[in-house]
């Protein structure tokens, strides 16, 4: 009884969060739909297309350097979307080069003419790769960009009311009575900052909840029309998918009006090679002996923290020279930078070390995106009654075993007390990839000499699952406690990155090991492909638990409670178009206030 009245607690609670209507949501949530047709009806079991075209060792090359180059790109398109041209119109350009690439499919999939055809195919794989290479690019657009442009459009103070957006309280559009309104609060209501920002903290998770909802509800219908696609061929799913996203990409066009665009501002991450250049540029220099040798440095140490010895080289971007002084440094721009951004950039690059076991990582997931498909395909599709088990059953065991392992590894953190997220979860995954790669091996084996079921399949992309949902969690969750505030959301765009080395690394693979791969399928020897990808994996997993226990060795480095207070309140205030501009007003109506009894007092 007990638990049913918490679990019913939760979910009112939830709801709460995650119930809010926005026209603009509406129509962004349809281009969501139709690309979750495209993903779970071609891309996420691309190798079984393309097979037959290209056969078993291309394919499996143009799909791990399609999904590499997608995660790549991620990093560039959010910073073009961030820093220079919006996110409204990077979502257009790659929208628009993710229907040119379906399309390119798609006619390359109409040649009637045998001739023409075979031509085609034997010059072909370079039509095939330009496809890749153009989706590719528009996939790079969806993760991130059209996620975080869903949720500039969520925004409402929790002090509004629940189902209120936030630009139909903006006094240009609602006339006087809001900006009335938001003086009286002003006036009525003490400004602290801090509580601007703890107010402000709790709407961003909030946010993330109606951004989860909505996207989880286009998700499951993209998933629901995926699975019916399974009764057309090639050609059809390319047809439905090209039209899909033309149609919900016109419905994205039709919302314009009513979207809430935020200008791009300098992104965060744009100093980063600037300090390493100026530090470079002082490798001659001596490191300080005196904490006044750096600029605006708060404390007595001449050492900037992380005290890390092969970062140490980077504290000399903040030694001010003999000749300039800390208040000319303030104009010098590019000559030196002040200790806090030397600080940022040096917690940033103390993070490689641990990307780099993700390389290995993300060679297992290259292999489940293709070779494990391959697998469902040559299965016994029969489960009881139900006969031709659809293959995007498979697809969705793996984000679902994942997505279930970190909202858990989520809870266990909420309820811990612990200074910094353990290192513990990033082990586990690893150590559940060699056990994965091990499974695979063993159910290959008995593949080829006997007929599988469903059920033999199943562990495999469970443990994928569950290595995803604890390693990729335990990383953000890590450089979330590593890095200052404002570049915190760059975390999946960093780890998206080092996965896409890890894809390119299975290409790699696959060349070494080309003689295994034999154009057919069924004579490839993938039960020994998978045995030999156990010692990398075990390997990585060593390697993995020295970095942790370094990281785990290292003094934690706390960041001044006052100080981020500080930063997260000027970030809050300064940034009027990133969603924050109720913010800006009750600081102007509180100093507004404060003037008017000024002069009355005067008076």
């Amino acid at each position: 009884m007990f638990f049913s009245y918490s679990l019913s607690g939760h979910f009112t609670k939830w709801w709460r969060k995650a119930a809010f209507f926005s026209k603009a949501a509406i129509f962004i949530s349809g281009l969501i739909g139709m690309h979750g047709i495209v993903e779970y009806a071609l891309l996420a079991t691309l190798i079984t297309q393309l097979e037959d075209d290209l056969g078993l060792r291309s394919a499996a090359i143009a799909v791990n350097m399609f999904e590499g180059l997608s995660s790549l790109f991620v990093i560039v398109v959010s910073q073009l979307s961030e820093s220079y041209f919006g996110r409204f119109k990077v979502i257009l350009f790659t929208n628009a080069a993710f229907i040119l690439g379906l399309g390119m499919l798609w006619r390359l999939s109409h040649q009637n003419d045998a001739a023409v055809y075979e031509a085609l195919l034997w010059d072909n794989d370079a039509v095939v790769y330009v496809a890749l290479v153009v989706l590719s690019f528009g996939k790079a657009g969806r993760d991130h960009t059209l996620k975080a442009f869903l949720a500039d459009q969520l925004w409402c103070r929790k002090d509004q009311e629940p189902n209120l957006r936030r630009d139909e309280q903006n006094p240009q559009k609602c006339g006087k009575i809001s900006l009335i309104l938001s003086r009286i609060a002003s006036i009525t209501r003490k400004i602290n900052p801090r509580r601007i920002k703890d107010d402000f903290e709790e709407d961003k998770e909030v946010i993330e909840t109606r951004r989860e909802f909505y996207w989880s509800i286009s998700w499951i219908f993209g998933i629901i029309v995926a699975t019916l696609s399974r009764f057309v061929g090639w050609k059809g799913i390319l047809e439905i998918s090209t039209i899909a996203v033309a149609a919900g990409f016109s419905m994205f066009l039709l919302g314009i009006p009513f979207y809430e665009r935020k200008k791009p501002s300098p992104s965060p991450l744009g100093y980063i090679f600037k300090v390493v250049k100026v530090a470079l540029s002082k490798r001659h220099m001596d490191y300080p002996v005196s904490p006044n040798q750096l600029c605006k440095n708060n404390k007595s140490d001449t050492q900037i923290l992380p005290h890390i010895a092969f970062l140490r080289w980077l504290d000399k971007a903040a030694i001010l020279e003999a000749s300039t002084t800390e208040q000319l440094a303030e104009t010098a721009e590019e000559t030196v930078f002040e200790v806090a951004k030397v600080k940022d950039v040096k917690r940033l690059i103390s993070m490689f070390p641990l990307w780099s076991t993700f390389y290995v990582y993300s060679l297992v997931g290259a292999t489940a995106n293709t070779f494990f498909y391959k697998q469902v395909k040559h299965m016994n599709d029969h489960l009881g009654r139900i006969s031709n088990m659809p293959i995007v059953v498979f697809v969705i065991i793996k984000p679902f075993t994942s997505s279930i392992t970190s909202n858990i590894c989520s809870w266990f953190k909420n309820r811990s007390n612990a200074r910094r997220p353990p290192l513990n979860r990033i082990r586990f995954g690893m150590f559940f990839s060699i056990i994965c790669c091990a499974v695979a091996s063993g159910v290959e084996v008995y593949r080829l000499h006997d007929q599988i079921s469903v059920f033999w399949l199943t562990p495999q992309f469970f443990l994928v699952g569950l290595m995803e949902g604890l390693s990729e969690s335990g990383l953000q969750d890590f450089f979330e406690t590593q890095v200052c505030e404002s570049m915190k959301e760059y975390g999946p765009q960093f780890s998206e990155f080092s996965t896409g080395i890890g894809k390119f690394l299975s290409v790699i693979f696959i060349l070494i090991f080309l003689f295994w791969f034999n154009e057919e399928f069924e004579t490839s020897r993938l039960d020994k492909y998978y045995a030999v990808l156990m010692v990398p994996t075990f390997l990585n997993f060593v390697f993995c638990c020295f970095i942790s226990n370094w990281y785990a060795n290292q003094p934690y480095d706390t960041i001044n409670a006052a100080q981020e207070l500080e930063d997260g309140v000027a970030d809050v205030i300064a940034n009027k178009n990133s969603g924050f501009e109720i913010a800006q007003e009750l600081e102007h109506g509180a100093v507004e206030d404060s003037t008017n009894v000024v002069s009355g007092s005067t008076r």
